[in-house]
């Protein structure tokens, strides 16, 4: 007795052999891919590829689908909660950390890779019990490292690092792993006797971004500036402790032919707000605004038209900084705040200029400075380039004991 075609497809393909649904790494994502977050996983997923680790994308459908030529996806049903309070937030994201434990268990799936941990440790530990999957995390927010300034926010900041310290600590009795892009992180949580904690250096996802004196010419004609002007670009979204009102305060002491750019995503402060405080200040014929998503194949003419790129972050701010890795890679000036993980970056970067945070004075100083020796032609020699692919391959492989 023979059986039908398609039965006999599907009993010889069950012969084939597959990966044991154990060994695939699922990685974990509660946004919907947008930005650095999907290029950050697919540099994850080729990590673990190279070692022969297969992969399975868990998440948001936006999430799975933008990870679709990655790994394969196992889509939840949850949303982001952007624009909660924090209680509503943190019950969403508990919600969102039992429907991974729950699939990876269902999928048979024992290693569970949270690619962003930052905001919802308490959340995984009270979903978590150390049992399977096995759970690695990754931070990229370390309040623990920050210098809190004698206020209300600095007091906020280091009650945060604090917690986050508490919150690792338990996590990490349970059997949890971590990863940091900060090797003063690295040795700050092992101090805490918090570990295994393994260092990854962040990657530069710009790696395709070229610096011509093409596309330079081409921005800032758009713009109307003149050759002699200097152009200082501050990039990413608005949010408060990025600091581009103190940018524009700054700005405003500094020689007319000084610019700035503040281009991305519109967060705590909008456009109109911008244009409001640029006129406050008397710039706002020295401003140039582009406050929307911008695509990758438009950083090229974005990186190529400015003279340096300006950080002017707040103490608040805790993490690494993208724009940061692309205009070192690319041997751009830079002037930024005086924090842990951007003097660790710019340890060796022979074009940076580290100011005390929320000092408008210095940035000012610092700024005008930066523009009378900037290289105006826009392609010039990287500097301390840290675009190293292959430390943050290797440190991903060790996170889960992978092997070329």
């Amino acid at each position: 007795m023979s059986l039908p075609a398609d039965l006999a497809d599907r009993h010889a393909s069950s012969l084939i052999p597959t990966a044991m649904p154990s060994s695939r790494i699922a990685l974990i994502d509660c946004t919907d891919g947008t930005g650095h977050h999907a290029r950050y996983g697919a540099e994850v997923a080729r990590a673990l590829h190279e070692a022969g680790c297969p992969t399975v994308a868990i998440g948001p459908a936006g999430w799975c689908q933008a990870m679709a030529e990655h790994a394969p996806g196992l889509p939840l049903d949850w949303r982001f909660p952007a624009g909660q309070g924090y209680r509503q937030r943190n019950q969403a994201f508990r919600q969102f950390c039992r429907l991974v434990i729950d699939t990876c268990r269902r999928e048979g799936i024992t290693s569970a890779h949270f690619l962003y941990i930052d905001g919802f440790l308490s959340a995984l530990l009270d979903t978590w019990n150390g049992h399977a999957p096995s759970v690695t995390a990754t931070l990229h927010w370390y309040p623990f490292l920050s210098r809190g300034a004698a206020n209300a926010a600095g007091l906020k900041q280091w009650a945060k690092g604090r917690l986050t310290l508490y919150w690792m600590k338990q996590l990490a009795h349970r059997g949890a792993s971590f990863g940091v892009h900060a090797r003063e992180a690295q040795r700050t949580l092992e101090s805490n006797d918090i570990g295994p904690v393994h260092f990854l250096p962040y990657p530069n996802f710009d790696n395709a971004i070229v610096r011509t004196v093409e596309a330079r010419s081409t921005g800032r004609r758009v713009m109307g500036l003149q050759d002699d002007d200097r152009l200082f670009l501050c990039f990413g979204g608005t949010r408060h402790d990025k600091g581009c009102d103190l940018a524009l305060q700054a700005l405003a002491r500094t020689p007319t032919s000084c610019h700035l750019l503040i281009a991305g995503n519109a967060n705590d402060f909008s456009r109109s707000m911008l244009e409001r405080l640029s006129t406050d200040l008397g710039v706002q014929s020295r401003v140039h605004l582009d406050i929307r998503h911008i695509p990758d194949d438009e950083l090229g003419l974005l990186f190529s038209s400015c003279d340096a790129v300006v950080l002017p972050y707040r103490h608040t701010f805790s993490g690494q900084s993208g724009p940061l890795i692309t205009a070192v890679s690319l041997g751009i000036p830079v002037v930024a705040s005086r924090l842990k993980v951007f003097e660790e970056t710019l340890d060796g970067h022979r074009s940076a200029t580290l100011v005390s945070p929320e000092d408008v004075t210095t940035l000012a100083e610092a700024l005008a400075h930066t523009a009378t020796v900037t290289n105006t032609q826009g392609a010039g020699t990287p500097g301390h380039t840290i675009d190293d692919l292959a430390r943050f391959r290797a440190g991903v492989r060790a996170c889960h004991g992978c092997t070329t």
